[in-house]
Order: structure tokens, then C-alpha cells, then sequence
């Protein structure tokens, strides 16, 4: 399984515009084929983009992330437009180029929350499956959803646009774009509890007023060291079901799924091996359910670089001891049990 593209563009390009604008599309046709070309016999499962979310959103929306741009309700929605249209290219690449000598198949990785209705209300239940649309549709390779383009549209006019912030496909770029993914990779972590709200105010444009929706957590919920991290077992068998009914029940493979240490001086792993039971055990039942997940890797293997967060959160398997000139990595243990 190998990754093209993680949110490491080259500053070359970046400094041509970077994701929202179209040359980039052409720019990452050829580096796929390259990559095709020199790996590809040695490949099953290709990745065009880990979690376009975290790239488009973080990257050009909020500005947490690099290049980190704010461009609010606009270059988010450009990063993300050219990014599905760069993974289709790479895509029919594969198809039309590789794939009768190679055999592998080709995807793109989505992340989400499972997104919890805060009540049995309609209007809970509505919220929760619009924001649902808005993360998840809308990274996928097809048109975007209708609600996301209905809210877009009309607030984009209340704003005082010409034309929606949302950019559009042609008809030829969603037939060209539809159906480009042999499979799905779906990182998964957490849960969110969503409630509805009134429409927020006509001002400056922005992703979350275009979403319509309170989104919070549980204080029920358990700490992991990650304050965006709630552990929620439930979350993966209910996000699976949804993407599968969503999809078309495509065949399914989890590419990350792991929890960060609350004490990273610690090697007592308690946490971690109850995270995976459980969520394991989530996952097993949504394939009971009827979900065709064929695989499953942990995030991570050992501590690594975390972004922003640097090495202060600790997600691996392996402890890794950051001021040893060797890095020395030592395996994380359960060192007690509690009773249950």
C-alpha cells in the first residue's frame, strides 16, 4: 500500500498557486505516472490523497495547517475541487496505462468523524447527516452532494456573489471523475455529537456557516492525550454502515485508526490495547453488518512526527525515546490490569 500524496507538495509548486489553482492538476498526472512507471509492479494498493480534507480545509480554509493560507469559505473549496480532478487524472492514468501490466488498484483516502445526532429530533437527525455530506461526499470522486451545493449557492448569493463560492464540474468532468476508486480508505478516530442551529448570519463566508451546525463532544466520553481524540468505539461500526449504504457497498480498508498516549513517558499501554479491542470489535460487527472491509492498519506503528503537534503526541505502538542520538524504540506493554 503506498501513499502519492500526504500534504507534502513541493514549495515550487505551492508558490505557482498550490492546490486552488488548475495547473496542479496536470502537474500531479505526471507525477503519478512517474510513480506508476517506476513502482508500479511492485504495488497492490495506490493512494492518490491521504485525508484531501486535512490538505484543503487545514491547509487553505483554517490555516492550521501548511501552507497555511486563510482564505475562508473560498480556497478550501478551490483546493478541493482540484484535487478530485488531479486524483482522477491519476487514476485514468493507471487504467488506460498501467493496470493490464500491473494488476493494482487505485484509490484515495477520506478521514471523518462519525457524526452522532445529539437527539432524536429531525432537525439533530438532518444536521448530523449534512455535515456527514460535507466531510465525507465531498472528498470523494464524484459531483458534490446537493445539500452542499443548495447551502453554497444560496448563501453565496446572500453574501453578495455572482456566481457560488462551490466550484463546478461540467458534465464531462463528472463523468470523468465519477467512479475513479477501485476501493476506499477510511481513516477513523472519533465521534462528534451534532445539533442543529439556526442559519447562522450573512457575513464573511466560512466552511463552518456553510455546514449550519453545532458540532461538540460528550463529557462522557473518554480522554485519549489528543484534545480532538474522544474515544468512541461505537462511531467506527455506525460510520462504516454509512459509507457502505452511501457507496454502493464498496470494498473497504481502514488506513488509520489509532489513539495518542495520555502519559507519553509511560509505557503502559492500557489505553491503547482497550482502544483496539474495542474498536476492533466495532469493526468486526460492522462487517457482520455486511461491510466489506478487507483490512485494517493501526496509526502507528511507532511515535512519529505528528504535525503540528510535533512529537508531544505519542500514537505508536513502539515508544520511541526522541533525545537517544539512536531513537531508540521500545515496545509499549500492559503493565497492570484493572478490574472490570
Amino acid at each position: 500500500m503506498v501513499t502519492m500524496y500526504h500534504w507534502d507538495l513541493p514549495q515550487a509548486l505551492q508558490d505557482q498557486g498550490g492546490w486552488p489553482d488548475e495547473f496542479i492538476v496536470d502537474k500531479f498526472g505526471e507525477y503519478a505516472r512517474v510513480l506508476f512507471q517506476l513502482f508500479g509492479d511492485q504495488v497492490t494498493y495506490w493512494f492518490t490523497f491521504n485525508e484531501p480534507k486535512q490538505t484543503c480545509l487545514s491547509g487553505y480554509e483554517y490555516g492550521s495547517m501548511a501552507p497555511g493560507i486563510k482564505e475562508p469559505g473560498i480556497a478550501g473549496y478551490q483546493c478541493t475541487h482540484n484535487v478530485l480532478k488531479s486524483h482522477a487524472r491519476a487514476w485514468h492514468i493507471y487504467d488506460d496505462e498501467f493496470r493490464s501490466t500491473q494488476n493494482g488498484k487505485v484509490s484515495i483516502v477520506i478521514d471523518s468523524n462519525w457524526f452522532e445526532p445529539n437527539s432524536d429530533s429531525e432537525e439533530d437527525q438532518t444536521a448530523a447527516e449534512t455535515k456527514l455530506w460535507m466531510v465525507c461526499e465531498c472528498h470523494l470522486p464524484r459531483d458534490y452532494p446537493e445539500i452542499m451545493k443548495t447551502r453554497i449557492a444560496k448563501r453565496s448569493e446572500l453574501e453578495g456573489f455572482n456566481q457560488s463560492r462551490l466550484p463546478e464540474f461540467t458534465e464531462d468532468e463528472i463523468a470523468y471523475i465519477k467512479g475513479t476508486h477501485d476501493y476506499i480508505g477510511v481513516n477513523f478516530y472519533t465521534s462528534s455529537l451534532v445539533q442543529a442551529i439556526d442559519e447562522p448570519d450573512i457575513d464573511t463566508p466560512s466552511y463552518d456557516k456553510d455546514c449550519g451546525i453545532s458540532e461538540f463532544t460528550s463529557p462522557d466520553w473518554p480522554d485519549s492525550g489528543s484534545s480532538w481524540l474522544k474515544i468512541t468505539p461505537f462511531g467506527i461500526r455506525k460510520h462504516l454502515n454509512w459509507v457502505s449504504e452511501t457507496y454502493n457497498s464498496p470494498d473497504i480498508v481502514i488506513t488509520e485508526n489509532g489513539v495518542s498516549d495520555i502519559d507519553s513517558s509511560s509505557l503502559d499501554d492500557e489505553i491503547r490495547i482497550n482502544y483496539y479491542r474495542d474498536y476492533l470489535s466495532n469493526l468486526r460487527d460492522a462487517i457482520d453488518d455486511g461491510v466489506k472491509v478487507f483490512g485494517h492498519t493501526a496509526w502507528s506503528l511507532m511515535d512519529n512526527f505528528e504535525w503540528m503537534t510535533g512529537y508531544t503526541q505519542t500514537f505508536g505502538l513502539y515508544s520511541v525515546d526522541f533525545s537517544s542520538a539512536n531513537r531508540t524504540r521500545t515496545p509499549k506493554v500492559l503493565l497492570h490490569i484493572t478490574n472490570r
